[in-house]
């Protein structure tokens, strides 16, 4: 009987040995990794420095009457308006029209650092600014630099200023009011702001640029202080967020221009390193240039001049200058004008 208990336990025995030795080889043999699980939208994504082709022509065309950095700026046309700003002295009193005809120099005055430039019932108005660490609501006249009535929804500094060419309509970008960082998104229309979005996080100091029936926010200041690394991608119709793409970096005092369909973000400064990159955004992708600025350079002013883009001023690596540099950007993917 014990021999037939004997045999009727071998084949479960067997059955079981058989089985763990097929795990063990299971679990040792090669197999393939599985893919990797798609990234996040990311400039890695992107890797296009060999697809995107700008060159600069790195010639002077003008220079400031003293060189200056982080002025105030305002774009209708082909005019490019400048106030304020700092010099190697300290505080610049300078005003100036720029065209691709030259410099006209306007009524010097008092332009309050973080002040905004705005086209308003025919006349550039220089509105805001920080006075003693306080955000007012103050506007001079940059035709006559007499005091104007103020313009400004609330005190404001430090507001992105974008114009959409179709209609001329302004968007004012965030900010820094009396209570701190702002995200409010007002928009100048007929004489007139109205609230008209808010951004994902209250920023100061951020590039801004309309086209195309879009807005784009880059870069800036947040209320922690740090530079903020989001590109926000507002539809000009519906007042919707489209996208939010990210720089490998925080970026602030860089320039934002639309240009041939397409958004250029130019210098600009990350933490303590100013900055020669040119980065484009096109859709919603972002992608890096193979060339560079002229100079490394923050807090500058940008617009576009016929068939090119004047840098003017800025806050380079031995301080401010005064030059104004001429940069053509060329898209490898499309013939641009020359």
């Amino acid at each position: 009987m014990a021999l037939g208990r004997k045999r009727r336990v071998r084949p479960r025995f067997f059955l079981f040995a058989t089985v763990v030795a097929g795990l063990a080889v299971w679990a040792l043999w090669p197999r393939p990794h599985p893919p990797a699980a798609p990234s996040p939208k990311a400039i890695a994504a992107h890797p296009t420095l060999s697809v995107l082709q700008t060159t600069s022509r790195g010639r002077t065309i003008s220079v400031l009457p003293e060189p200056i950095s982080g002025f105030s700026q305002g774009t209708q046309g082909a005019v490019l308006e400048i106030a304020g700003g700092t010099s190697r002295q300290g505080p610049s009193a300078l005003s100036a029209a720029i065209t691709s005809q030259g410099l006209v120099q306007g009524p010097s005055g008092r332009f309050l650092p973080g002040g905004v430039i705005v086209f308003d019932q025919g006349q550039w108005i220089f509105a805001g600014g920080m006075n003693h660490n306080q955000a007012v609501n103050a506007s001079v006249s940059l035709s006559s630099g007499q005091a104007a009535p103020p313009i400004l929804p609330e005190p404001l500094a430090y507001a992105g200023v974008a114009v959409l060419p179709a209609t001329g309509a302004t968007f004012l970008v965030g900010g820094m009011t009396p209570q701190g960082a702002s995200d409010t998104i007002w928009l100048l229309q007929d004489g007139s702001f109205r609230s008209w979005a808010h951004l994902p996080k209250p920023v100061a100091g951020a590039a801004s640029a309309a086209g195309g029936q879009l807005l784009v926010v880059a870069g800036g200041t947040v209320n922690s202080g740090q530079a903020n690394p989001s590109i926000w991608i507002f539809q000009a119709r519906t007042h919707r967020l489209l996208d939010t793409l990210t720089l490998p970096f925080g970026i602030e005092g860089a320039s934002l221009l639309y240009w041939h369909g397409v958004f250029w973000l130019l210098g600009g400064q990350s933490g303590t390193r100013v900055l020669n990159t040119i980065w484009q955004i096109r859709g919603h992708s972002l992608y890096r240039a193979s060339s560079t600025l002229p100079e490394p350079l923050s807090h500058f002013g940008a617009a576009v001049m016929g068939h090119s883009v004047w840098i003017v001023g800025g806050e380079g690596v031995h301080g401010p200058t005064g030059r104004v540099q001429e940069l053509t950007l060329a898209d490898a993917r499309r013939s641009l004008p020359k």
